[in-house]
């Protein structure tokens, strides 16, 4: 008999503070939230790509003759207009062929004005004649190439731009079509970019693109004119190069930028980001079910939109997404209040 009363006592004690827990817990003060209906909406994405500036051409100024590079005009970054000199050689065989050729034009000029004089009056065949203005042709043609090499000595710009390189120093012989310096044409630019090769078909050329050079303070519209179709054996990327649609004398080859595209539009899960958060499985959102339990779901996510974050797995149209009020809840709580729904 006892030992029946202090079963039944052991009983009530237990009972009793699960009763008082209960009561407790429908007497507390529902906790707010603020929650957002999930829907799905047609958004395009936009990504942003680390890129650099290139000149559209580049040429690589030679010495097209050997000789001593006597004088350089030019230093690394200068801009020059076409026509400028950049550099002179002093080319002894050029020299020679000048003088040779000079000779013989004077040579063959002086024979021609004697044979002329005397044409007349039928002292000189019609063949001696042809033979002695051939002679002068060929002289003349020989000076004129003669002239053309001295004039090429002095190395000119080909076309408005910016020394890009300089490979030769003042003194020191070159050889003939030995690089000198490399000059870059800034009239216009272009951007390349590396883009992953899983996102290699989310683009094509002609779509559009935003490019922005921090160094130079500026932006400018592109288009984008060449996929690469070798991908880096190290970055596995691909060289996708941009043509600018408005150009700024400010960006310069060499700087870097960031180009900003669109992937195509679609219809997905768009959330704000203050509504994510991190565990040790990833991140996840908090939901209101139907029945008005919170729950934890874990997401994947798939970039960037305009509104917040992409979501392609865990979210399903019309689920009640918590907004704020997140750190007031834990799965399995019911004593909540929804003030506001958006």
């Amino acid at each position: 008999m006892k030992s029946g009363l202090c079963i039944l006592t052991l009983s009530m004690v237990m009972f009793l503070p699960q009763s008082c827990f209960r009561t407790e817990e429908k007497s507390r003060e529902p906790v707010s939230v603020t929650v957002r209906k999930v829907s799905c909406s047609d958004q395009a994405r936009p990504q942003v790509y680390i890129g650099h500036i290139e000149a559209a051409k580049t040429t690589v100024i030679s010495a097209r003759y050997p000789g001593k590079l006597v004088r350089l005009y030019v230093r690394k970054g200068q801009k020059l207009s076409a026509g400028d000199t950049l550099a002179f050689i002093d080319s002894p065989a050029v020299k020679s062929m000048y003088e040779t050729a000079g000779a013989s034009f004077r040579q063959a000029s002086d024979a021609l004005d004697r044979v002329n004089q005397v044409y007349s009056s039928g002292s000189v065949s019609e063949v001696e004649m042809v033979e002695v203005k051939t002679a002068y042709a060929k002289a003349v043609a020989a000076y004129d190439a003669a002239k053309r090499a001295m004039e090429d000595c002095a190395v000119k710009a080909p076309y408005y731009g910016v020394v890009g390189e300089v490979f030769a120093h003042e003194g020191v012989e070159v050889g003939a079509v030995e690089p000198l310096l490399k000059f870059l044409d800034v009239s216009s630019v272009e951007v390349h970019a590396s883009i992953p090769e899983n996102e290699y078909s989310s683009y094509s050329v002609g779509q559009k693109a935003r490019v922005v050079v921090d160094a130079a303070g500026c932006s400018a519209q592109a288009v984008l004119s060449s996929k690469g179709f070798e991908a880096s054996s190290l970055s596995h990327s691909y060289d996708f190069v941009f043509r600018l649609s408005t150009f700024s004398g400010k960006m310069m080859p060499g700087m870097v930028c960031k180009v900003y595209m669109t992937t195509g539009a679609g219809s997905s899960v768009v959330i704000p980001s203050s509504a994510v958060r991190v565990d040790a499985e990833g991140r996840y959102v908090w939901c209101i079910d139907s029945c008005g339990v919170v729950q934890k779901r874990h997401i994947k996510v798939n970039g960037y939109a305009d509104k917040g974050i992409v979501v392609e797995e865990g979210l399903s149209e019309g689920d009640l997404l918590v907004v704020e009020g997140a750190r007031k809840i834990s799965t399995g709580m019911s004593n909540i209040r929804i003030d506001e729904c958006r």
